[in-house]
């Protein structure tokens, strides 16, 4: 009796691991497509027209969004970027308090990374586990679990969605950092310091979109799949259903049968 209770707890918990494990995967993979893509930064760039509220040429911030990308990549403890003023002069971008919230800003998206690889690992490990090499259940079983994950994923995003759009992203968006972050270097002037200029909170609004609806869409397309399956396999793992006719004509097998077997021992 305890091995069977400690094994359905064991079981509970791989298949909440599992619920947890894919959304995290979809978020977190686009959250690193948003910080890694270079249409991204340049939205950011032309759309709130950085070069006039920075007075900074054009050319000099699409450098300097193309070192704040490798920074997240690279071995480097702070971000050194320079960039041309009013009068030619090169000079640093980033005042000191914003080279020290970058650097925070890449230990937390170094997190998010290294907890998309575990989320991807344990649904790997999983599925290799529990349906290819265990196979304790049917592929069915997945499907299904697929389909639930991500209705909850799109459901949560379609909250989320609701509570930004209802106008309370800006309080989500300060409790995130005071969150995030044990220090007040995420406090910025939008007046003079240039990494608010350059990705102001508007940008950050539509970036979360961006990750949002890709996140809906991958659920979409993965939840398709898996519902194809199900109505492809619907019948594959179900019991046989024995109808009462099935149950006649094997009474009347069985009845003849003995009628055979008494009219051979006559014979004999």
């Amino acid at each position: 009796m305890r091995k069977r209770s400690g094994g359905r707890w064991l079981r509970g918990l791989v298949t909440a691991v599992f619920y947890v494990a894919l959304p995290v995967l979809l978020i977190t993979t686009n959250v690193r497509f948003a910080f890694s893509e270079e249409r991204v930064y340049k939205y950011s760039i032309d759309f709130y027209d950085v070069p006039s509220v920075t007075h900074i040429p054009r050319p000099d911030l699409i450098a300097a969004t193309e070192d704040i990308r490798a920074y997240f990549d690279n071995s480097a403890d702070y971000l050194r970027t320079k960039v041309h003023d009013q009068s030619g002069t090169v000079v640093p971008l980033f005042s000191s308090k914003e080279v020290l919230h970058m650097h925070d800003v890449k230990a937390l998206v170094r997190r998010v990374y290294a907890l998309g690889t575990a989320a991807l690992a344990a649904l790997a490990a999983y599925v290799a586990g529990v349906y290819l090499w265990g196979r304790e259940e049917a592929l069915t079983a997945l499907a299904r679990r697929v389909l639930k994950a991500t209705a909850g994923t799109v459901a949560a995003v379609a909250v989320f969605g609701v509570l930004a759009a209802a106008g309370g992203f800006d309080a989500l968006f300060t409790r995130f950092h005071e969150l995030s972050f044990g220090n007040n270097f995420w406090q910025l002037d939008p007046a003079r310091d240039h990494l608010v200029q350059m990705f102001p909170q508007d940008f950050w609004l539509a970036s979360t979109m961006l990750i949002a609806g890709m996140t809906v869409l991958e659920c979409a397309l993965l939840g398709g799949v898996a519902l194809l399956y199900l109505r492809h396999h619907s019948g594959a793992d179900a019991a046989p259903v024995i109808s009462a006719d099935d149950i006649y004509a094997a009474a009347h097998d069985d009845g003849q049968g003995a009628g055979d077997d008494e009219a051979l021992s006559g014979a004999m």
